[in-house]
């Protein structure tokens, strides 16, 4: 597990921080998963997210901002526990995953700032 110092406190820096530890052959089995096929990382990369991050430990900044981030004005959420949260951070990874694959140039450029 991180140090408790080297927790990710938001959505965009645990995306950044798991990516940055996924393998190529990890990153394309993920980005290759179809979206309804994301809960079957549930525990393998879920359980390395929810342990990595402190999800159980105490990181509450990263579990208050993944409750916000999934907010909509319709369906405020006021809490969210390390199951769904590293749900959601699978799926945000998922997403930036397919979206530098899509755009190559873009993603480079993200990566060097």
């Amino acid at each position: 597990m991180l140090n408790k110092s080297q927790w990710p406190e938001t959505t965009s820096s645990a995306v950044d921080w798991i990516i940055a530890s996924l393998d190529e052959k990890e990153k394309q089995i993920i980005c290759e998963t179809k979206k309804a096929d994301l809960i079957s990382l549930h525990f393998s990369l879920g359980i390395y997210i929810r342990n990595q991050l402190g999800m159980h430990s105490g990181n509450n900044a990263l579990m208050k901002d993944c409750a916000r981030s999934e907010s909509s004005d319709d369906t405020p959420y006021l809490y969210y526990d390390p199951d769904s949260a590293s749900g959601f951070l699978i799926e945000a990874v998922w997403k930036r995953l397919r979206h530098d694959r899509r755009s190559p140039a873009k993603a480079k450029a993200s990566r060097s700032k």
